[in-house]
């Protein structure tokens, strides 16, 4: 083989190796899992079918709910600025005096955690319909 010949197959190899390895580089984040927040940093925003906890832009923190109904800034949220959404909030009044406090929020049950679900999206299968013959393990 001559000497060009040789050059051109090394160039020609050397080129297809660099294109792979940059393909595989490329690609490898699309699979890669994904990486948890650091501490204190807001919730990444969910795709179609993710996310499960927050459910319609629900606020998640006293400080959102705060931003979307204290309208005279006082710190506290009431069944005025509340409006119909009191019925649900106010047995996070605890001591009764007609205001939720952040201390009374941060106090609160913790609500079941949900799944990811939603559509196409991983979580607890549906339960079968009545008769329905069993689903076969996976």
């Amino acid at each position: 083989m001559s000497n060009t010949a040789n050059s051109s197959l090394k160039f020609a190899l050397i080129t297809a190796t660099f294109a792979a390895a940059v393909a595989l580089t490329a690609s490898a984040g699309a699979f890669a899992p994904p990486t948890a927040p650091p501490p204190g940093a807001p919730p990444a925003p969910q795709g179609p079918g993710g996310g499960g906890g927050g459910g319609g832009g629900r606020p998640r923190t006293f400080d959102d709910l705060l931003k979307q109904f204290d309208k005279n800034g006082d710190g506290y949220l009431t069944e005025e600025e509340c409006g119909e959404r009191w019925e649900r909030m106010k047995r996070l009044d605890k001591n009764g005096d007609g205001k939720i406090t952040r201390e009374e929020f941060d106090a609160r049950e913790p609500r079941a955690p949900r799944g990811p679900g939603g559509p196409g999206g991983p979580g607890t299968p549906p339960a079968p319909s009545p008769g329905a013959p069993p689903t076969p393990a996976v």
